[in-house]
């Protein structure tokens, strides 16, 4: 495998931690720079829906555990209003 083909691979994953945007090039060395944005909502996103998952699992181990139970329904409320919010607010 070259490196061309890891490059190809590595960049058709979408990686959501961070928003690049190309600010300028310069012909004369073909160089490019860019402006690497964290996106801070993505993360939040994505570490709601894993408590999320986990706590199904753990539900599923522990279904006489009523705690759980109950977190398990907070959260879920928390993930479909975060994503809610979000899709109205920021379009994502």
């Amino acid at each position: 495998m070259k490196l061309l083909d890891i490059i190809n691979i590595i960049t058709e994953e979408e990686d959501t931690r961070f928003t690049t945007i190309k600010t300028s090039e310069d012909p004369e060395t073909n160089s490019t720079t860019w402006d690497v944005r964290p996106t801070p909502l993505r993360a939040v996103v994505q570490s709601v829906e894993e408590l999320s998952e986990n706590l199904v699992k753990a539900v599923q181990e522990h279904p006489e555990d009523q705690k759980l139970v109950q977190y398990k329904l907070i959260v879920g409320k928390i993930k479909k209003i975060l994503k809610i919010h979000i899709s109205k607010t920021y379009g994502k």
